[in-house]
């Protein structure tokens, strides 16, 4: 068949395979809108492999906001913030393997590919809640710097789909479900889709 579905592997969690198997079960029930069980999935992928920066990002990304689940203060905003701090804290300085990008993605080792995908992931996800947004206004711009954290991410990982999912994602949650202008023209940003 000519489709292809969004990826939902992801090889760059470490602590082995169960610890892999809790992320990857984690994405799939976040990606079909069940994020208080992805979320736990998330947290034990953390106690799996406490020092798997994609572990940390995983619970505070399950956390939201969402188009179809809102992020709701303090706690949840709390629980974000630590798992994205913590996430940020143990990632490598540069970006895995980043020479290999000028090789074709069939030349990439999957494990790189992610590795450097998730680099980008974790670092979209500290520009989300770095801000402490405290009316409207800030979470707008918050949610604005985060797409853009999100779109780099994907102009970076162009071979990786879940990336360019998870970018597509963050503009729409700019707006939520305001993306048409007054004339039913497409407003939106969203153009980093699956293929």
């Amino acid at each position: 068949s000519g489709s292809r579905s969004c990826e939902v592997r992801f090889s760059a969690c470490g602590g082995g395979g169960g610890a892999t198997l809790a992320f990857e079960e984690g994405m799939r029930l976040a990606l079909g809108f069940d994020f208080l069980r992805a979320r736990e999935a998330f947290e034990r992928c953390e106690l799996l492999a406490p020092s798997c920066a994609m572990c940390h990002w995983g619970v505070g990304w399950s956390l939201g906001p969402t188009l179809n689940h809102a992020l709701k203060p303090p706690l949840s905003l709390a629980a974000a913030r630590a798992a994205a701090s913590r996430a940020a804290e143990l990632l490598p300085p540069h970006v895995p393997g980043n020479s290999t990008q000028l090789l074709p993605p069939s030349a990439r080792d999957s494990s790189l590919r992610d590795a450097a995908a998730g680099w980008w992931l974790v670092r979209a996800l500290a520009v989300r809640y770095a801000a402490n947004a405290t009316n409207a206004a800030a979470t707008v711009v918050q949610r604005i710097a985060y797409a853009e954290a999100m779109e780099a991410a994907a102009r970076a990982e162009k071979s990786h789909s879940l990336v360019r999912y998870l970018a597509a994602d963050a503009w729409m949650n700019v707006a939520p479900w305001d993306y048409w202008a007054s004339d039913r023209r497409w407003e939106g940003r969203v153009s980093l889709t699956c293929p």
